[in-house]
């Protein structure tokens, strides 16, 4: 999250300049923080690759089970 101090100083810049348009450049600083880590990104992909594993196990067993059906009944 963005520090007070920091949106403090936005407020003065804005109240010092509300009668003109200003444009600023926002550069990435250290205050900044952007809120994703390295472990949630690990952790979102762990989490996706388990997943997609499950599901293919899964589709893997319903075709069979249904190549299965279709040999009992003569099809």
């Amino acid at each position: 999250m963005v520090e007070n101090s920091t949106l403090e100083s936005w407020a003065k810049l804005l109240s010092q300049n509300s009668s003109t348009t200003t444009t600023a450049t926002i550069s990435p600083s250290h205050e900044v923080d952007v809120g994703i880590s390295v472990y949630t990104i690990i952790l979102v992909v762990t989490a996706t690759l388990i997943g997609c594993a499950v599901a293919g196990i899964a589709i893997f067993f319903v075709q069979k089970r249904a190549r299965d059906r279709r040999k009992v009944h003569g099809e």
